[in-house]
């Protein structure tokens, strides 16, 4: 992910809040916590900056772009 998101100065700390995001779901409902997190990994999310003043960052945990077509 660092390297991936380099260009975009993506900090240490913002990659562990993607972690502590995907790992603070509740283990009580598994059925809704797995569906929550399959739709982030599949989907991507917005990460909020740790520096205000830079532009929220879209997170995509899944490269498609090697896919192609046909």
């Amino acid at each position: 992910m660092s390297a991936r998101y380099a260009a975009d100065n993506i900090t240490p700390g913002e990659i562990e809040s993607v972690i502590r995001k995907l790992t603070a779901y509740s283990s009580a409902d598994l059925y809704e916590s797995n569906k929550a997190i399959m739709k982030l990994v599949a989907d991507g999310f917005l990460l909020k900056r740790e520096d205000r003043n830079q532009k929220d960052l879209y997170v995509q945990l899944i490269d498609y772009s090697a896919l192609t077509l046909g």
